[in-house]
């Protein structure tokens, strides 16, 4: 959206062109026949065919003003292929105002992923998906979420958030079903200035061995705070020993990988009473981790997971530019 400013249009940017401009990137694999939808305010704007892929894209096209008022936006788009498979980009949030930002109100999110739904008589932990807003120091958000997402500082899908004295704020997030969650913060002062992203909830999978159940989330800034968290579930005896499963042993090759409060090395997390536990690990480098998780009481069945550590962002993530593909 080539007139999308720290997430803000102008209207005087609209009323030169007539409209609001959007454009699709190239997508691999892009074929003849694929069928696109491009969604306002969850409300279809605009729909076409690719006849040739390498004249259509980049797609460009022009949401007139008539049809967009001042205040949030959302937009996405959603494609469909000739063979039926579908998949849609990430949505992006921003806001239509009379006035461009002024400097110093920019805001920025990160966002974990990949926190099993909650499912409160499953296990005895409670996923959570994390996000880190980045802005000016003692700034008063408001943080809104689509159902069926919850802010856990609330209980609710909004709650109030106010940036610390290092422009920096941390809410928690759980959702009742899987699938994405779209995330919106603005700030309560200037409402038009805010900042969107959306995360993904899925389910446990089958771990190896006596692992019964697993999940990660992923994609934590690198600040030395702020964890990726692993949930799982053990058997209660080892299918080989025989023996009670009581503790879980972690151990990274990553020298900056820690557990909050655990010195850097191997260590135990005790299971709870029905063998569940959660293993929070923060870094202070941007990196993938491998993480190795093993059962001493079961003879040494072991489990590996990848978490992602992501750079503090510098600039807001959607300051013009494309609709980001998800593919």
């Amino acid at each position: 959206m080539p007139q999308l400013y720290f997430n803000v249009i102008t209207l005087d940017s609209i009323n030169r062109v007539g409209g609001v401009q959007i454009q699709i990137r190239n997508y691999y694999p892009a074929a003849a026949g694929d069928h696109i939808w491009v969604y306002w305010n969850g409300e279809v704007v605009y729909e076409d065919f690719l006849n040739d892929p390498f004249t259509d894209l980049p797609l460009n096209f022009l949401l007139p003003a008539e049809r967009v008022s001042l205040g949030a936006f959302s937009v996405y788009y959603v494609l469909r292929t000739l063979t039926g498979n579908q998949n849609s980009s990430e949505v992006l949030f921003g806001t239509i105002s009379v006035e461009a930002p002024p400097p110093g109100v920019s805001l920025n999110m990160i966002l974990t992923t990949g926190a099993a739904y909650t499912d409160f008589s499953q296990l005895q932990v409670n996923p959570l998906n994390r996000g880190v807003i980045y802005g000016p120091p003692n700034r008063v958000l408001s943080v809104n979420v689509q159902y069926p997402g919850v802010i856990v500082e609330s209980g609710a899908q909004n709650a109030s958030l106010t940036l610390n004295q290092n422009g920096e704020g941390n809410f928690g997030l759980y959702s009742l079903e899987p699938g994405p969650v779209s995330v919106l913060a603005l700030t309560t002062s200037v409402p038009s200035y805010n900042v969107g992203g959306t995360t993904l909830f899925e389910s446990y999978r089958p771990g190896n061995g006596a692992f019964s159940l697993i999940n990660a989330t992923t994609g934590a800034p690198a600040n030395g705070r702020t964890v990726n968290s692993i949930y799982l579930q053990t058997a209660r005896l080892s299918p080989i020993t025989g023996n009670p499963i009581t503790y879980v042993q972690i151990w990274s090759p990553s020298n900056t990988v820690r557990r909050p409060g655990v010195p850097g090395g191997t260590s135990n997390a005790t299971l709870n009473s029905d063998n569940s536990v959660t293993i929070d690990l923060f870094n202070s480098v941007a990196e993938s981790a491998d993480i190795y998780l093993s059962l001493p009481e079961d003879g040494g069945a072991q489990e590996r997971v990848i978490l992602d550590f992501v750079p503090n962002p510098s600039a807001n993530f959607f300051s013009g530019g494309y609709l980001p593909w998800l593919g």
